[in-house]
């Protein structure tokens, strides 16, 4: 169990859990209203976020970071570090432009992630947004070995990443929360419920996605940007046929997209509607 000690002083944090490596915020902030011993959520985001708010739902973004890490007086835990180390934000920054991207930021700086959850298309894909935390049972005993306790990874939240491509096992939805914060008690987890169905027929390619947006995600913020990556897409659709100067061929990319995926794995991602596929492809 990881702890970063911090002077207080008035408005300043006593104390604040020292973030294991790619944990997630919500999970973070739990563990910091277990260990101060607070009864109740007020007291925690009045401490954090200087809000008094009733109920702290479990959350993939973070909000009112400027506020925290100010009271946090380490140069490290900075609102950005957060941001792009403890949220599914690491791997959505990648599909933004400039101008969204420092909106974004701002957004969870200075004032609630709501906005962010539009921004990012989170709220768009509703089918795969995880309103509960999924863990992989092999990293959990990995963390427990190693630190004494089990979290909730970042990487795990993603949206369609469901196989721990470490482990290449099949992540599980942990559904005994009450919507607080989520902190990992390894003792409430019933480990005969809440595993994600995957066929043998399409594990394969369920385990090469999770893979695919592993590698993304640990890009550094600096290795890729939309723009970088806008240029990389046009230069690969130039390579393969489906551009003819301005114009993308959308009804051959789509076809060509349904042929190369198998039929089960596009209906499981809820991709295999052709006209719903063409205007994604657009």
């Amino acid at each position: 169990m990881k702890e970063s000690v911090i002077n207080s002083d008035e408005g300043i944090l006593d104390f604040f859990p020292e973030p294991y490596p790619d944990e997630l915020f919500s999970n973070l902030v739990y563990r910091y209203h277990i260990f101060s011993g607070n009864s109740t959520a007020v007291r925690t985001t009045s401490d954090l976020f200087n809000r008094s708010l009733g109920r702290i739902r479990n959350s993939l973004l973070p909000s009112y970071l400027d506020i925290m890490s100010k009271r946090l007086l380490c140069e490290m835990f900075q609102s950005e570090y957060f941001i792009f180390n403890h949220s599914v934000f690491r791997l959505m920054r990648l599909f933004l432009s400039e101008d969204k991207l420092k909106k974004c930021v701002n957004d969870m700086k200075f004032g609630s992630s709501v906005s962010t959850y539009y921004q990012t298309g989170l709220v768009g894909n509703s089918k795969w947004l995880k309103t509960r935390p999924y863990v992989c049972d092999k990293c959990l005993e990995e963390d427990i070995a190693l630190y004494g306790e089990g979290y909730i990874r970042s990487l795990h939240q993603v949206p369609g990443y469901l196989y721990c491509h470490r482990h290449s096992v099949p992540l599980r939805k942990i559904d005994h929360d009450d919507g607080n914060y989520i902190y990992i008690d390894i003792d409430m987890i019933d480990y005969e419920a809440g595993l994600v169905n995957i066929s043998d027929s399409i594990k394969n390619e369920v385990e090469k996605i999770s893979t695919i947006l592993s590698n993304l995600y640990d890009l550094r913020i600096d290795e890729l940007t939309f723009e970088k990556l806008l240029e990389k897409y046009d230069l690969a659709l130039g390579k393969k046929g489906y551009k003819k100067g301005k114009y993308i061929k959308s009804e051959e990319l789509a076809k060509d997209f349904q042929s190369y995926y198998s039929y089960d794995f596009l209906k499981y991602y809820d991709s295999h509607d052709h006209k719903k596929l063409k205007v994604l492809v657009e």
